[in-house]
């Protein structure tokens, strides 16, 4: 994205993002469909109802994406309908207010057109997109699966319903708004994994080490990356 004007770097990322969403998606529901009657009887009812709002979000999110460069009068008529919903329901209490929200919805619609029509995707290029993350997040479970082979961890579920379970993991994780998935991301781990390794303690070091490969290592090393763009010892310089 460097080098290129803001609004098509940040096309560039939306449309990333895209991928990343679909690809997640996809993955997981096929590999669930793999192994329905698994899933059926271990999951418990509360993370098929937030695995379900993950689902529902990413489709979402991507549908806006796609089609505001030719269906942004339909988004600005429906945001205004909701946020004149909520005026009507006192939710919102102020006129003033209202109108606020609604110029403001208007404008986040036209910034956001404005960037998804600032590069023109084609259908083969979106859809190349997808299966590069597709096989990205098939490499990625599948390192961590023979990660718990290698640390001897007796894995009671098959191979394509650990996948599903993490992809699982990151869908609901995917659909917060706290950064990294904080909290979230331990709490539907050990939820969703103990029925696949079979004892707490083991998933919960599965769950430590899943952290630091896929977020904390990473996080440590764009901080690390950054910082040598522009040393600290420079910086110390510059403002002496």
């Amino acid at each position: 994205k460097q080098g290129l004007p803001p609004s098509k770097g940040v096309a560039v990322m939306l449309v990333q993002q895209s991928c990343a969403m679909i690809s997640l998606s996809v993955f997981s529901v096929l590999c669930i469909l793999l192994n329905i009657e698994f899933f059926v009887s271990k999951m418990v009812p509360i993370l098929w109802v937030f695995f379900t709002i993950a689902i529902l979000i990413n489709f979402g999110t991507v549908f806006v994406y796609m089609f505001v460069p030719r269906c942004d009068g339909v988004f600005i008529r429906l945001l205004n309908g909701i946020i004149n919903l909520l005026y009507k329901v006192k939710v919102i209490r102020h006129a003033q207010r209202r109108d606020e929200l609604c110029l403001k919805s208007k404008d986040q619609i036209i910034k956001l057109k404005t960037n998804m029509m600032s590069l023109d995707y084609s259908p083969f290029e979106w859809i190349s997109g997808v299966v590069l993350m597709l096989i990205y997040r098939a490499a990625v479970y599948s390192v961590q699966y023979f990660s718990a082979l290698a640390f001897g961890v007796d894995v009671k579920g098959k191979f394509l319903i650990f996948l599903a379970s993490q992809s699982i993991i990151n869908n609901i994780a995917s659909a917060t708004p706290i950064p990294g998935g904080l909290g979230i991301t331990e709490l539907a781990y050990v939820l969703v994994m103990v029925p696949v390794i079979g004892n707490s303690s083991t998933t919960n070091f599965m769950m430590l080490f899943s952290r630091i490969v896929t977020y904390y290592y990473p996080l440590l090393l764009g901080a690390c990356m950054l910082s040598t763009k522009t040393p600290i010892w420079k910086r110390k310089l510059k403002t002496a």
